[in-house]
């Protein structure tokens, strides 16, 4: 391929990528968050490995990533709070659940902020959630624990602004 093609090609990547609409980025990356969600959902109900859903956990809260990304850019109210969560998510993934449960679901790790920068936050702790509890022996209560964490984030999304 000659030099003028790729650099005409790139250039129409370019600018198609940059004109995309902002709105439509954003449902996109809800809708895969929503996806990736479903599946450590679908996993715990047809009792995947406890290995298998911890993968889901990691792979949702890296999914998360982009989305409190976007809301801490487009509301500075929660900058703070999801500067932390973004700073804490893997250090998240490595403490008890008594800490997880405390200090991010609780907040006693987290700056105060206002009550429309709570959902942003869930999007990473849950998944931490679900890893922690992927770390533990296995059992139902542990499985259902789980779900109930992505169905009570999923019941939320919508919500997302």
């Amino acid at each position: 391929m000659n030099k003028t093609l790729i650099t005409v090609l790139l250039s129409t990547l370019v600018l198609a990528c940059s004109s995309s609409n902002p709105d439509q980025t954003f449902k996109s990356l809800v809708e895969e968050y929503r996806s990736d969600a479903k599946k450590i959902v679908d996993g715990a109900e047809r009792n995947a490995s406890f290995t298998e859903l911890g993968k889901l956990g990691n792979r949702l809260l890296v999914t998360a990533e982009p989305l409190i990304e976007r809301v801490r850019a487009n509301q500075a109210e929660c900058v703070p709070m999801l500067d932390k969560i973004l700073k804490d998510k893997n250090k998240m993934t490595q403490i008890s659940l008594k800490e997880i449960e405390t200090q991010y679901h609780e907040g006693a790790a987290l700056p105060e902020a206002p009550e429309n920068c709570y959902l942003a936050k869930e999007l990473a702790v849950h998944p931490a959630t679900v890893i922690i509890l992927s770390k533990l022996a296995p059992n139902d209560e542990r499985r259902e624990q789980m779900k109930d964490e992505i169905a009570e984030v999923l019941a939320h999304l919508d919500e997302l602004k």
